[in-house]
Order: C-alpha cells, then sequence, then structure tokens
C-alpha cells in the first residue's frame, strides 16, 4: 500500500495539518524548535514521495517512542 497522489490543494492541506501538530508539540515543551522543522520537513518529505504507509506509520512509531523519552540535556545546555 503507498500513498496515491494527492490534487495540489490536498498536499497544502496536509502540509497546514503537520504544520499545525508542530505547533502543538512545541507548546508541550518537548522537542527544540530546530528538531520541530526538522520533523515536519521529514514527515512532509513522506508524504510528498508517496511513500508506502508502513514505512510511515513506522516513522511516526519510533517518533512518538522517541518523544516519549525523558529529553536529555546536550552540551551547552546544562
Amino acid at each position: 500500500m503507498t500513498f496515491e497522489p494527492v490534487s495540489a490543494d490536498m498536499t497544502s492541506f496536509y502540509k497546514v495539518l503537520i504544520r499545525d501538530a508542530m505547533c502543538v508539540m512545541s507548546e508541550l515543551d518537548r522537542p527544540d524548535r530546530s528538531q520541530i522543522a526538522e520533523i515536519s520537513s521529514l514527515t512532509t518529505l513522506l508524504i510528498e514521495a508517496c511513500v508506502p504507509v508502513e514505512i510511515f506509520m513506522d516513522f511516526l512509531q519510533r517518533l512518538h517512542e522517541e518523544l516519549d523519552e525523558p529529553i536529555r540535556p546536550t552540551e551547552g545546555d546544562e
């Protein structure tokens, strides 16, 4: 199963939907802005590339698992 190509209007709708979801994530104080931009870009690319649904769902599952882990400070954040 793969995502079927959609109209330009639907692609725009999906992009707005992703952007809105990323805004909600940022309000939850989860990933920083650069991570949110990266997640948004990856998700948009996966949709536009019409990847198999299994790959897309695996990506979302791994993302969900990563966001459930405690955020560890990186160098310089301490």
